[in-house]
């Protein structure tokens, strides 16, 4: 746990505090937990309720109100910031990043790092 609210710290990404809270209260931090442990799963929130013993909707607009973003931005978002950090520290190939995250195909990777981060994968590397 403290390896995730570290670098959620350390990468700038949004309201630390909230991001505290959201662990500390037991059923948000089993669904954050397990977004965390398989970022590259193409999680539901239905299935990220079921992780945190809640109702669909309740989870939903518990998490929300907590962490400041819906579920699956909050899952889209952490794929990117850890395929920033594969291609621009590990120099890990585009291709890999995207099956990795379980993208389908590195076009539909490469659309969504740039819907999400605003620059191409291959801009993201490191000279």
């Amino acid at each position: 746990m403290a390896v995730i609210v570290r670098g959620w710290v350390e990468c700038g990404c949004g309201n630390s505090s909230a991001f505290v809270t959201a662990l500390r209260e037991p059923r948000l931090s089993r669904a954050i937990l397990a977004l965390h442990r398989q970022p590259g799963r193409d999680w539901t929130v239905a299935e990220l309720a079921t992780e945190s013993g809640l109702s669909r909707s309740v989870f939903a607009k518990r998490f929300q109100e907590t962490i400041g973003v819906a579920p699956l931005r909050y899952a889209g978002e952490l794929r990117m910031r850890i395929a920033r950090t594969w291609l621009a520290y590990d120099r890990m190939p585009i291709e890999r990043v995207a099956e990795r995250l379980g993208y389908t195909s590195q076009a539909a990777f490469s659309r969504a790092y740039k819907r999400i981060t605003g620059i191409s994968p291959g801009s993201s590397r490191r000279p």
